[in-house]
């Protein structure tokens, strides 16, 4: 990766540096580890995050307002590395599951439920023309531009009422095309 070739040791201790130096993300990874356990064995209601959002639950993780689901979760021996893993699914829809995977799928799930929830606000006024990942895009007249954003902004800033410790922002931009704003 990158051009730098390390040794197995020198990886190994780059890697422990790391985790040493942000170990509250190392943290959180096993808290998420630990929950693949808890969701297989039916244990619900055993708080993923700090905040008490994301709970155990029978198939998955329960969340303000929905679930991540793993269905058939169980563990595996992956037949190349010979180690037992976490997987779930069935044939083509058979996936690994471990822990950062998890935390990846907790992050985006909240930011999508955020995103929406602002989004609502946002389509109380005005229209929503288009959606590209975390960006919303509206088309109004040249005059109302700038109110728009402040507008859009303004709620982007409020954050959202189910999670009231989340510190949300955003960007904006005017332009006459959707390239042009970037």
């Amino acid at each position: 990766m990158g051009g730098v070739d390390l040794n197995l040791e020198e990886s190994e201790e780059i890697v422990s540096k790391w985790r040493n130096e942000y170990g509250r993300i190392a943290s959180g990874w096993r808290t998420c580890h630990d929950a693949l356990n808890s969701i297989y064995y039916g244990h619900e209601g055993i708080a993923i995050d700090p905040w008490g959002l994301c709970k155990t639950a029978k198939g998955g993780i329960k969340t303000p307002l929905g679930m991540i689901r793993y269905p058939d979760l169980r563990q595996e021996t992956n037949e190349d590395t010979n180690h037992v893993e976490w997987v779930y699914g069935r044939g083509r829809k058979k996936a690994r599951i471990y822990a950062g995977k998890i935390t990846e799928n907790i992050v985006q799930h909240l930011a999508r439920e955020a995103l929406a929830d602002m989004m609502l606000k946002i389509n109380e006024r005005y229209q929503i023309t288009h959606t590209v990942h975390d960006e919303v895009i509206l088309v109004v007249p040249k005059a109302e531009a700038e109110d728009a954003l402040e507008f859009m902004q303004n709620i982007m800033l409020g954050g959202v009422s189910w999670w009231p410790e989340l510190i949300t922002s955003s960007e904006g931009d005017i332009a006459s095309d959707y390239g042009s704003a970037k």
